[in-house]
């Protein structure tokens, strides 16, 4: 019985200290894109004007930045991220929560933007395809200034807008990001632009995630080897209180 009390005993220690813990998480870079050596580190707009231009980002002379317009045959925008696996992958063991950005709407363009953050399961054209959206978007207007903008990737802020896969199924398995324009969260398409010169110039893109501090894990680790070592020398004590003597 007394090792029953130190089992329980340490379990009860291990469990306040979980709780204690979780202020002990760090953010994590998973993926990130400045695009300052000209390349567009496989973000674009299939079919659009999605290039990479020098001195026109946040920083003015010298600072690169994407510029994508909207598809010329549906006039949506919708600049996406297939290929490069920094942004694709396991979002739920990786422990990423947020989407940044920064962006600009020129002036002369007609619209301002709603950007959301779309996550697919699948590659485009897969008719099996599942998406999920945020629930939070990048208010762009068309005023010239250049904003950052935050989009949380959390459970309880995205939604399931096209497909059947469930949040795990599908932040577990990430083949597409997308930034999106859409009047409203829950579409499953994008919504059409007044004119395909539109456009959004899109800067320092950054996945990030969380994860325990090293001391934390090492803790983590430790308790669970413990309770593991606890466990099987109660097996053993019973094991051993049943032999015939």
């Amino acid at each position: 019985m007394r090792l029953y009390r130190i089992f329980f005993g340490v379990l009860i220690v291990l469990l306040m200290a979980a709780i204690g813990v979780k202020a002990d998480l760090v953010t994590n870079t998973v993926g990130s894109t400045d695009f300052q050596d000209g390349a567009d580190d496989d973000w674009y707009w299939s079919g659009s004007n999605t290039v990479v231009t020098a001195d026109s980002g946040p920083l003015g002379s010298g600072d690169y930045a994407l510029w994508g317009s909207p598809h010329p045959s549906n006039l949506r925008l919708n600049i996406l991220n297939e290929d490069n696996a920094e942004y694709l992958g396991n979002y739920v063991d990786g422990g990423v929560i947020t989407l940044s950005f920064d962006a600009m709407n020129p002036v002369t363009n007609d619209d301002s933007l709603k950007l959301f953050a779309v996550v697919y399961d699948k590659g485009r054209g897969d008719p099996a395809i599942s998406l999920w959206a945020s629930l939070q978007f990048a208010a762009v207007t068309n005023d010239g200034v250049w904003r950052s903008f935050e989009i949380s990737l959390q459970e309880a802020d995205v939604q399931q807008v096209y497909g059947a896969a469930s949040f795990n199924d599908v932040f577990s398995n990430v083949q597409m990001l997308s930034l999106r324009h859409q009047v409203d969260s829950n579409q499953g398409n994008g919504s059409n632009l007044s004119s395909a010169n539109n456009g959004v110039f899109i800067d320092n893109i950054k996945l990030t995630g969380v994860v325990p501090e090293p001391a934390v894990a090492g803790f983590i680790t430790f308790g669970g080897a413990f309770m593991l070592g606890i466990k099987r020398l109660i097996r053993k004590r019973e094991t051993d209180d049943s032999t015939p003597v």
